[in-house]
């Protein structure tokens, strides 16, 4: 069962509208990328929703927040190093357990042949990981 958090869902929305641009852009060359960028966006997210939302909460854009730090490419650097605080080792877990799990839903995409649909800023549709991790695609 998924925790409740209708606080962090109302910005989900907009947290998925600023990144479809990006995301989309980089799903053309690099789909692992993309959708990968989406797990770490929510790790991101559960760890401000746990560490002081009170004060995260009233970022206008928690997306466009963490992309601003360094670049979109290196968006993961930061989150791990700066916002999760990862030691080596444990980035380097995650980056494997995260590379895995964006091919394995790129393959189910390809598969399905989802990557082929327009995009339709109104229509998103969301993924659920394990982890609670909130991964967001387009559909038609």
């Amino acid at each position: 069962m998924l925790p409740d958090t209708p606080d962090l869902e109302e910005k989900w929305v907009t947290i998925a509208e600023a990144y479809l641009p990006d995301g989309m852009r980089e799903f053309a060359t690099y789909p692992t990328v993309s959708l990968g960028w989406m797990m770490y966006i929510g790790m991101a997210l559960a760890k401000y929703w746990d560490e002081d939302w009170e004060l995260y909460n009233k970022v206008e854009n928690l997306y466009t927040y963490l992309r601003e730090r360094i670049d979109f490419d290196h968006m993961d650097d930061y989150i791990c190093e700066k916002v999760l605080l990862l030691s080596p080792n444990e980035r380097k877990e995650i980056s494997d357990i995260v590379a895995k799990c964006a091919a394995r839903t790129n393959n189910l995409l390809v598969i399905y042949q989802l990557n082929r649909v327009a995009v339709m800023p109104s229509k998103l549709m969301l993924l659920y990981s394990t982890n609670f991790t909130i991964w967001v695609l387009p559909c038609s």
